[in-house]
């Protein structure tokens, strides 16, 4: 009778283990399932905090191409085409009669954010844009070539900051350029966007 009592004994003993191993399993899936919801929150508002925090980008806008005349005016006489779209003798933009636009107009340094006064020539048969430290033209500062030219904007913002400012895009970098007022910002603009109609035929032929 007490041998019959013991296995009994263990048998029961052997169910109250295999029963609390049972559970114990169950609860550490539970705590696992718990710990992989509590990471997934972590991520995501990780995630929320760095779209809070990363700095909101203005709209930009792309300035339309001018209307270019069927006779490609701006080719033959640069001074025609931009006078039918701009008063120049109450702007400070100087157009020869080879085509090449001058003027002053402040540019922001690469390494250095600073912004600075620099004179601008817009050659069409050189095919770059040289800018200068004064009108004098003796010391280049920098080229950008016209095929390098990529794209030209301005930007839809307000303030001291932003007000006539433009953007040159090239494979190397972004050039920000600000003019006096929007009046001549809109000149340099049609200068500059006319290099696109020629990129974009020279890529085609």
């Amino acid at each position: 009778m007490s041998k019959t009592n013991n296995t009994e004994r263990r048998s029961s003993i052997s169910k109250e283990l295999e029963e609390q191993q049972s559970q114990l399993s169950l609860e550490r899936q539970k705590v696992a399932e718990l710990q992989r919801q509590l990471e997934q929150k972590h991520l995501e508002q990780k995630e929320l905090d760095r779209k809070a925090s990363k700095p909101r980008q203005s709209p930009r806008q792309e300035v339309s191409s001018p209307t270019r005349p069927p006779s490609t005016l701006y080719r033959s006489n640069m001074r025609e085409y931009l006078s039918s779209r701009h008063d120049l003798t109450r702007l400070p933009v100087e157009v020869t009669e080879e085509g090449i636009c001058c003027g002053f107009l402040i540019k922001q340094g690469e390494m250095v954010k600073n912004w600075k006064k620099r004179y601008f020539v817009f050659d069409p048969k050189a095919r770059n844009f040289t800018y200068y430290t004064d009108h004098n033209q003796k010391q280049v500062k920098g080229i950008i070539y016209f095929d390098a030219i990529q794209s030209v904007w301005s930007e839809a913002k307000v303030g001291a900051d932003w007000s006539h400012k433009f953007y040159i895009k090239t494979f190397q970098r972004i050039y920000h350029i600000r003019a006096q007022t929007l009046a001549v910002m809109r000149v340099w603009l049609d200068i500059l966007l006319t290099t696109q109609i020629d990129n974009a035929e020279l890529n085609v032929q």
